[in-house]
């Protein structure tokens, strides 16, 4: 499971050869259902490089961090600035005042995180 993603068999390229990553099926699942189809699931908090091959592999550009709002997530975000900040465009989101992970977002929510997205820095 660590060389593939939750989502990869309805994942859809965007024009921008964006990808946005969660943490779990669920937040996937939500994401799909909201229409976001470029979104992928890497099955725990921290991406790892068979996934980050794949996505090379598979022409994306661009990575968008959605790890969930705490602790594991920022260590996830962290890793993912190590290890693909060479080969991607890396950002995230902010979430919304007590909202920790894309499942418990609504479609707005997503919408207006994505629109704000910003640059994925390391954080020490």
């Amino acid at each position: 499971k660590s060389k593939t993603f939750y989502g990869l068999d309805h994942f859809l390229m965007t024009k921008r050869k964006e990808v946005i990553i969660v943490e779990g099926f669920l937040d996937m699942m939500r994401m799909h259902l909201y229409g976001f189809y470029n979104t992928l699931g890497i099955i725990n908090a921290e991406i790892n490089y068979p996934q980050l091959a794949l996505l090379k592999q598979m022409g994306v550009k661009r990575i968008i961090s959605m790890l969930d709002n705490d602790a594991a997530g920022q260590n996830g975000n962290n890793a993912l600035w190590k290890k693909a900040r060479k080969d991607f465009i890396l950002s995230t989101i902010d979430y919304p005042e007590g909202v920790k992970d894309p499942d418990k977002m609504s479609r707005d929510q997503v919408l207006e995180a994505l629109e704000n997205k910003r640059r994925l820095m390391f954080i020490s």
